[in-house]
């Protein structure tokens, strides 16, 4: 009995990684869901990162709403270049996508965002950091928030990336309150 329960914890904690050291990350969000929570290891000997990615749901009412996806065209980022990048109006981080080069031991990325017409994205704000280089990144959304934004920067030295979010609380408005003065 112990030792089934000692491999479902170690399965449950080592075997939810959406890509290899070295591989692509591919992963999106369910429609109606963004993350709940980023955690990535490093390995010194891959000089990558493996990342496990896991979604909630919007805790807004999206009812009778559809809603608008897009990948970005593009990579926000060259291998070894700083990015700050964020979804546009009103919409938040739903899927990622990287790519490493065993050459600059380093990752490009593109981003999934989702809208939906009555929902609104206010009183964002960035985490600062999340992870250390070469440490465990282990970040969970907090409730009632959703990921508009990363912010990241490679080291050359450590052969790894920093990330931070910018969070914003969601809203649905039927209309945009008018400004009155």
């Amino acid at each position: 009995m112990y030792r089934v329960l000692l491999i479902m914890s170690l399965v449950g904690m080592y075997g939810a990684y959406q890509n290899n050291f070295d591989g692509e990350l591919n992963f999106m969000c369910p429609d109606g869901q963004t993350f709940s929570r980023v955690h990535s290891v490093h390995s010194n000997g891959a000089e990558d990162r493996q990342f496990e990615l896991e979604c909630k749901l919007l805790e807004v009412d999206t009812a009778g709403q559809s809603p608008h996806c897009e990948w970005t065209a593009d990579y926000v980022n060259g291998f070894d270049e700083p990015f700050f990048y964020e979804c546009p109006s009103n919409s938040f981080l739903n899927g990622m996508n990287s790519v490493h080069d065993n050459g600059a031991e380093d990752r490009k990325w593109k981003y999934r965002c989702c809208s939906y017409p009555k929902v609104h994205l206010i009183d964002c704000s960035f985490t600062g950091y999340t992870n250390t280089f070469d440490g465990v990144q282990n970040y969970l959304v907090p409730s009632g928030k959703a990921i508009k934004g990363v912010d990241s920067y490679h080291d050359n030295g450590a052969e790894d990336r920093r990330y931070g979010f910018d969070l914003c609380s969601l809203i649905v408005l039927d209309e945009l309150p008018s400004v009155v003065g």
